[in-house]
């Protein structure tokens, strides 16, 4: 696997995911009305692929599963939101909901490259789990560094990538890893 699948919008959902501002920062500086629209829109997205099942189910589990959500003190995302007031369809017209449902259709955040570089290191199976293992958290870490990304946000996209592609024992070494990196 060299690509991480998006999911295949049909011409309504393209509508919509075009007309949304994508950026939290970007999204707050605009006027109340304007914001609503954005959230109602991302609502409407967000319903009709969930109506329609076109979200891998990693992706949906990132959100619901606690087991997913590291620090989470046994909640998970979703059960976050909840526990803070909003539930339900309310849940969808969030600002901070927008990363999900981006993610949800997108799959992880990180540079084609590293992706297929990931992919394939998983994929050769060069030794033992162990030696693998070594090798990818090496190969995080250096992707972090050499791409600049925030080590932060790059643990969390690392952690989707190895659940992406049915490497859940790695997520969480290649998140520590990432989080490890040093610029």
């Amino acid at each position: 696997m060299d690509e991480i699948p998006v999911v295949t919008l049909n011409e309504q959902e393209r509508t919509l995911f075009d007309s949304i501002c994508w950026n939290l920062d970007d999204l707050i500086r605009k006027g109340d009305g304007e914001q609503l629209n954005h959230l109602d829109r991302m609502a409407e997205l967000a319903a009709l692929l969930l109506a329609r099942d076109a979200i891998p189910e990693v992706r949906t589990a990132y959100f619901t599963d606690p087991a997913m959500n590291v620090g989470g003190y046994g909640k998970s995302r979703q059960q976050q939101f909840e526990r803070n007031g909003t539930s339900g369809e309310a849940l969808f017209r969030h600002p901070h909901f927008m990363a999900y449902l981006r993610y949800f259709i997108l799959g992880p955040d990180l540079p084609q490259p590293t992706i297929r570089g990931f992919c394939r290191i998983i994929e050769d199976d060069a030794g033992t789990s162990g030696m693998v293992l070594d090798q990818i958290k090496a190969f995080v870490r250096k992707e972090v560094r050499e791409r600049h990304l925030d080590p932060g946000r790059a643990a969390e996209e690392f952690f989707k990538l190895a659940h992406e592609i049915d490497a859940p024992s790695f997520a969480e070494p290649v998140r520590s890893a990432a989080l490890g990196a040093r610029k």
